[in-house]
């Protein structure tokens, strides 16, 4: 069950977890619900299916909610319509992690285009290894249903290529939005 993420809040990482807590701020949800999370990611965010993703959604939120990241507002009657919102804690590991990931200094554009050239570089290589892992990850779908006795562990290696796959289709984004910044 694989996520493809259309755009990183955390560029050193893609969990769930992050990618919440980056729609949660990135929105500038205060008191949310479930629902209007899960729409939110579901415009960012694809699964493989409609279940797994929903599954995903709630149990991500659960997770927070556990780590005490986020607080709840149960409703008295409809779980549905219990709200929840950022703790103290989860504003700062939001902070932090901002902090870590985005840092920003004012360039001339001479700074500017010294950065393009190696950024130029990081692009090629990542859509080589983007097409290299969409490659690897079509033919171990192809080869399972060819070879059906060995389904589960061509799935297994079709999952880990398609993870690689997502993970070099973010950074390939995250490049792009960078260089479109720089010039």
């Amino acid at each position: 069950m694989t996520f493809t993420i259309n755009y990183y809040w955390v560029v050193r990482s893609m969990s769930l977890r992050n990618t919440l807590l980056g729609l949660i701020n990135l929105h500038l949800l205060h008191n949310f619900k479930i629902c209007e999370i899960r729409e939110i990611a579901r415009k960012n965010i694809s699964a493989k299916s409609e279940k797994h993703y929903s599954t995903k959604i709630y149990k991500g939120i659960w997770l927070l909610k556990r780590e005490g990241l986020l607080a709840i507002v149960n409703h008295p009657s409809d779980p549905k319509k219990n709200t929840y919102s950022l703790t103290e804690l989860g504003k700062s590991v939001i902070a932090t992690t901002l902090k870590e990931t985005v840092s920003y200094t004012p360039a001339s554009q001479a700074d500017n285009a010294s950065k393009l050239e190696p950024l130029k570089n990081r692009l090629s290589e990542y859509s080589s290894a983007l097409a290299a892992a969409s490659a690897e990850a079509q033919e171990y779908q192809e080869l399972a249903r060819e070879l059906p006795e060995l389904f589960t562990s061509l799935e297994a290696k079709f999952l880990v290529a398609k993870e690689r796959a997502v993970m070099f289709q973010g950074r390939l984004a995250a490049i792009e939005n960078v260089l479109k910044d720089l010039s």
